[in-house]
């Protein structure tokens, strides 16, 4: 029994030992985390009154241990509170939480706290502080662990601001930026994205980026491509073609990268994308511009086989009218074969005029005279199952213009109405008004001086123009047709015409309800009106000309119709002839009329040698077409008049009188 009790004893003791030696451990590791932790840590005992702190906890406060020493822990917190933030509520509540540590809920509260406190040299610093409850010889206590975080805020706020720069920087982009998951679904797009699209920002986060593209089968196959080379490059360039919310088709200019994580899998990718619809429209506008600029090219040499072609027909034509009677049948006939070689010159000066070759003269002209001509090649042009109505409500309506390009107008616009009933066919209805625009009045139109006008009205029942795209039908290329049917340049030539008529051109539509054009031009003042002079009233002449030109039948024709007038004429088949002649003897001549496109010597260089032998020798230059020379290039070198062939014979007969008027 007393063996055993002995042995109890001394298991007790040896446990106790045990104990002692495990506390004093714990003491020693405690002393020494206490003295070298880079943390602040302050001791106090139940009542809050420090007992101990390390050099950390002065260093990271900025308190002294006279300031420390014997104070209580709401003080000491209180005290390193900024000054805005102390309140006596706030004193009471920080006095309140020690009684928390030792309460039975002290395990259910997160007491970490992150603050700012203020030092006592004015310095401010970011701290976390956690207190524990702690059993102290006497009874208990708590520790107070404090960790200067003040390095650790700054970079986590600059880390926020260049998060948010960068944030700023991705959302003003004028490029839109969009992110994918690695399967394509869209997580992030900015607000440029969804300008481009018509999509708002949540419609688009979860789209797949193909929903996005046409459905062509083309494009697919583009983008099928592309997503291979991605995959072996890690990042591509491309352009497709994209369909916006309203249904728009935007071509877009992508730039792709893959984005890997550390393992080199792939985790998404991020796509810069740029709106390249403008620059496309541009680059087949050049398209377009360039094909125009070959169409006149090659309408110019055209044009000058063609012109002597008709100078040909026009000239024995009006030889054998001046041999008939006009009470004659073939007379009649005649008359009608000059007429129609009249408006095939004028269609050829058309076509000079619309591919940059040529600018018509503008003169007085009666309206309802081109209107009338117009409205027949119209009724031959538009299918019978499109009526034409034509009204004037004036009885003279002059203005100042170019006849061929007033035509122009005219036809566009009734062929772009006759478009518009094609299917269903309609009724197209050409009209003529007076019309006063005021001050007030003019500034509803662009470039419009106050006066009165002739206007133009053209009004069909066909399908109408939506109202979003009014803005645009009169520039150049825009075009709702389909591809073969038109070149979107009618419109645009109707409003370059206009306005080189100092006039204005307004439209007037809703879909399915037809279309109201009306073209407003200045009416001509009375006194510059003129009769035009019968054939039978040629000015006639006695001088003596030098005719030259290489097509026979213009040698052989032109000149019996000088003759006729009045004049001596000598005829050449070429410049160098001509040069020869009038070289021997300048004086015999009192007027050269020469074509320009010649073999060897143009009519220009001819023309500039003559001056240089004779300075002042009146020269009219004919061509029918010329980019080398233009009137204003032909009248610095002296040339008199410049004419455009074919030949008329009242226009020929008026310009010599109007050289030699000009001479005298």
């Amino acid at each position: 029994m007393a063996d055993s009790t002995k042995k109890e004893n001394s298991n007790k003791a040896y446990q106790s030992a045990i104990r002692l030696h495990e506390s004093f451990n714990m003491q020693r590791w405690f002393e020494v985390i206490f003295k070298h932790s880079q943390d602040g840590m302050m001791l106090f005992d139940e009542k809050g009154k420090v007992i101990a702190w390390n050099n950390a906890l002065e260093r990271i406060s900025g308190m002294t241990s006279t300031m420390l020493e014997g104070r209580y822990f709401w003080d000491i917190v209180f005290d390193l509170m900024p000054e805005e933030k102390k309140s006596p509520e706030m004193y009471d509540f920080i006095k309140d939480s020690r009684d928390l540590l030792f309460s039975e809920k002290a395990d259910e509260i997160v007491f970490m706290q992150e603050i700012k406190i203020r030092r006592p040299d004015g310095t401010t610093a970011d701290i976390q502080q956690i207190p524990f409850p702690v059993q102290l010889d006497d009874g208990y206590g708590f520790v107070l662990f404090v960790k200067d975080v003040t390095e650790e805020k700054r970079k986590e706020q600059e880390l926020h601001r260049s998060r948010d720069f960068l944030q700023t920087v991705i959302e003003n982009s004028p490029d839109g930026i969009v992110i994918v998951d690695a399967l394509g679904t869209i997580m992030s797009v900015n607000s440029t994205v969804e300008k481009f699209f018509g999509y708002s920002r949540q419609e688009l986060i979860g789209k797949h980026t193909s929903e996005l593209v046409v459905q062509d089968p083309h494009i697919r196959r583009h983008v099928r491509e592309t997503m291979h080379e991605l995959l072996e490059k890690g990042f591509a360039t491309y352009e497709t073609k994209h369909v916006a919310k309203d249904g728009r088709i935007v071509e877009i200019e992508s730039t792709a990268t893959m984005l890997k994580d550390e393992k080199g899998e792939i985790i998404g990718g991020v796509a810069i994308l740029r709106d390249v619809s403008e620059r496309k429209r541009v680059e087949q506008q050049i398209r377009q511009t360039q094909k125009m600029e070959a169409l006149g090219t090659l309408a110019g040499g055209i044009a000058h086989d063609f012109n002597n072609i008709l100078a040909a027909i026009m000239g024995y034509t009006e030889l054998s009218l001046q041999q008939l009677e006009r009470s004659s049948s073939v007379y009649n006939n005649l008359e009608q074969i000059l007429k129609s070689t009249l408006r095939a010159r004028d269609l050829v000066r058309q076509i000079l005029t619309f591919s940059r070759a040529s600018e018509g003269g503008k003169k007085p002209l009666e309206l309802s005279t081109i209107i009338t001509e117009a409205v027949k090649l119209l009724r031959a042009l538009l299918p019978s199952t499109i009526q034409i109505r034509h009204q004037s409500n004036v009885q003279e309506a002059t203005v100042i213009g170019d006849a061929v390009q007033i035509e122009q107008v005219l036809m566009n616009l009734g062929t772009n109405a006759g478009h518009a009933m094609q299917e269903t066919g309609g009724i197209l209805e050409i009209g003529l008004d007076r019309k006063h625009i005021s001050a007030d009045e003019a500034k509803n139109y662009a470039d419009l001086a106050p006066g009165t006008y002739i206007e133009i009205s053209v009004k069909d029942t066909g399908t109408g123009i939506d109202k979003s795209i009014q803005h645009r039908i009169f520039d150049p290329f825009f075009t709702t047709k389909e591809v073969g049917k038109g070149t979107g340049m009618g419109l645009a030539v109707v409003l370059g015409i206009v306005k080189s008529h100092h006039g204005a051109v307004t439209v007037e539509s809703e879909l399915g309800k037809g279309a109201l054009f009306r073209v407003l031009l200045p009416e001509a003042e009375k006194d510059t009106l003129f009769q035009l002079q019968d054939n039978a009233q040629l000015p006639h002449g006695t001088e003596r000309i030098l005719f030259v030109d290489d097509e026979d039948f213009i040698v052989e024709s032109i000149p019996i119709i000088l003759k006729r007038l009045g004049y001596t004429v000598t005829a050449c088949r070429s410049a160098v002839e001509a040069f020869n002649i009038f070289s021997h003897n300048p004086a015999a001549f009192d007027l050269i009329i020469t074509d320009q496109t010649m073999p060897q010597m143009t009519g220009f260089e001819l023309a500039k040698k003559a001056l240089a032998l004779r300075p002042g020798i009146p020269v009219i230059l004919c061509t029918g077409f010329s980019e080398v020379v233009s009137e204003e290039d032909a009248k610095k070198v002296g040339i008199a008049e410049f004419l455009f062939k074919p030949l008329n014979q009242r226009e020929l007969a008026h310009c010599i009188r109007k050289v030699f008027q000009k001479k005298t």
